[in-house]
């Protein structure tokens, strides 16, 4: 399961008479630099004499000034920000933001297969199937929000996915985009139940080529550390390999056929193991070579065919 972070929180600001707050950027993360603007579409700012006043004490105060920075709060805290300004005139304005920092992770679960051995994550391969689920961390005071409580709108390359957007709707499953194709982007947008506080998340699907490597199997098991390209026996030997695919989506390993060959004839498997094959050295063919190929056809996906191979020498 890969796991990427797209990080937003929401500020919600209610203008009062012509002053609004702007805050860079829109959806802070707790503890990161916030800039905040004062607007007015009828006042002259410039002229002004603006106070501004964060979680109750001053941190900014003079003629024009109009934009001030500070540290936003931590996971589960929130900060109040305050700006009053007093015009030429002696009329004053005042307007207040609540700025709740939170947090998004995005998961990128690909359905693609990988071996029960494999260390890694499995990757989108094109037109794989993919499950993208947020995991947002929302506060209510010290007490995390059950994310089942929240709301989720999703989108799939800007278009809004209404269908599987909606309360407690923590994650979509989309195709990952066709070989070539430019990466898909998703977006999500949670919000509490009463609107009070929001937060985005982003994650991009790209496809990633699948692979196919040989590994040897000894009479202790598949030996996984290291695939194989060249192999050298000496004549009157023999080995097994098998043929591994990574990152190809099927259900179960009869949705796979295997066609090996031998300096391109074709050569039979083991019996009831497609996958595997037995490359013997005869006595006297010292100095010789071979090369082996394999294609695996998916029955899932026609065109989805897999080619590698691997030399045999002989010494």
């Amino acid at each position: 399961m890969l796991s990427l972070i797209g990080v937003r929180a929401d500020a919600q600001f209610a203008p009062t008479s012509t002053l609004f707050i702007k805050i860079t950027p829109d959806f802070p993360e707790p503890g990161v630099n916030v800039t905040a603007e004062l607007i007015s579409y009828n006042t002259d700012l410039d002229l002004a004499s603006i106070t501004w006043t964060l979680d109750g004490k001053v941190i900014l105060t003079g003629a024009g000034s109009k934009q001030v920075s500070f540290t936003s709060a931590s996971i589960g805290s929130k900060n109040t920000l305050k700006a009053v300004a007093i015009d030429p005139g002696g009329q004053t304005y005042q307007t207040s933001i609540i700025i709740r920092p939170a947090r998004v992770t995005m998961l990128i679960e690909a359905k693609s297969r990988v071996p029960v051995w494999y260390k890694g994550a499995a990757l989108p391969s094109a037109d794989g199937r993919v499950l993208v689920t947020a995991v947002p961390e929302f506060y209510s005071g010290a007490s995390k929000i059950n994310p089942a409580l929240l709301i989720y709108e999703w989108r799939v390359d800007g278009e809004i996915k209404r269908g599987l957007s909606g309360k407690g709707k923590q994650n979509i499953s989309v195709l990952a985009p066709g070989a070539g194709s430019t990466p898909k982007d998703i977006e999500v947008k949670i919000s509490s139940s009463d609107g009070t506080m929001k937060q985005q998340g982003f994650a991009s699907i790209k496809p990633y080529p699948v692979e196919l490597l040989f590994y040897e199997r000894s009479s202790s098991g598949l030996i996984t550390s290291g695939a194989i390209k060249t192999k050298v026996i000496s004549p009157g030997t023999k080995f097994e390999v098998e043929a591994v695919p990574f990152f190809v989506n099927y259900q179960s390993s009869s949705d796979l056929s295997y066609s090996w060959r031998q300096n391109g004839n074709s050569i039979s498997p083991l019996s009831g193991r497609p996958q595997a094959l037995s490359v013997e050295a005869l006595s006297g063919t010292g100095g010789e070579g071979a090369q082996i190929d394999v294609i695996i056809t998916n029955a899932k996906n026609i065109f989805e065919k897999i080619y590698n191979y691997f030399d045999v020498e002989v010494k």
